[in-house]
Parts: C-alpha cells; sequence; structure tokens
C-alpha cells in the first residue's frame, strides 16, 4: 500500500510529511511495521480516502 501522511503534535505542529519528503509511505500488509497502528487504519480505508485520526502513543 502506497500512501502520503502527515504526522502533527496536539498544538498543530508537523513532525512528518511525506509529501514534503517526496514520496508516499510504503506499507507491506502481514509485515510487522514499526508502528502497527498504520496497517489497522489502512486495511479499513477505502482506495482514495482521505482520512485524519489521533493516536494515543502510550
Amino acid at each position: 500500500v502506497l500512501f502520503h501522511f502527515q504526522t502533527m503534535k496536539l498544538d498543530g505542529t508537523v513532525i512528518d510529511d511525506s509529501r514534503k519528503m517526496g514520496r508516499p509511505m510504503e506499507l507491506v500488509l502481514g509485515k510487522k511495521f514499526k508502528l502497527e497502528v498504520w496497517e489497522a487504519i489502512v486495511q479499513k480505508m477505502a482506495l482514495g480516502e482521505v482520512s485524519r485520526f489521533k493516536i494515543d502513543k502510550s
């Protein structure tokens, strides 16, 4: 799965932005990914969907 993302702090400060890095993130479903929550979220999305979500880092 290829997708663009932007990670922000609660105050709106941007931490990461795949568009500014010049490439989308690639996630291979079923492989161990450093943040398991990405796979769970991506699997629930439809092609072309835009989503915004908050994650508790604990």
